[in-house]
């Protein structure tokens, strides 16, 4: 009787300690679920933004409120950067994009930087 109350006691002990993990992954899972929900793909950001400024060089990528992007592109001539705009607005066209707006245009030396912000249509 003893021998069989010493077994049932070790085992409860193992059991508490089973239970308690369990316990703690339950937690662990519920917070996972919490992230998952409010996960956010940039890919959409990425890939409309790798479109807009084909293969110039990016200075400047900022992810705002409410899907908006901003962008610093810089070019080496008027033509690139008639280029780049006239990919934004046939990507507004598409609906691929909303509300672009042309945030700054500067000419320094040789280098021209273009400031755009728009909103991602996903």
């Amino acid at each position: 009787m003893k021998v069989e109350k010493e077994q049932l006691l070790s085992q409860v002990k193992k059991d508490v300690a089973k239970e308690s993990l369990l316990v703690m992954i339950r937690s662990r899972i519920a917070e996972i679920d919490k992230i998952m929900v409010k996960q956010v793909s940039y890919a959409p950001f990425i890939d409309t933004t790798m479109e807009v400024i084909q293969s110039y060089p990016l200075s400047f990528f900022s992810l705002g409120e409410k899907n908006t992007v901003a962008i610093t592109v810089n070019v080496a001539s008027i033509e690139e950067a008639m280029k780049v705009l006239a990919t934004i607005m046939e990507m507004e066209q598409k609906k691929e994009i909303g509300d672009p707006i042309l945030q700054s245009f500067s000419i320094e030396d040789e280098k021209i930087q273009i400031g755009l912000s728009y909103t991602v249509i996903l």
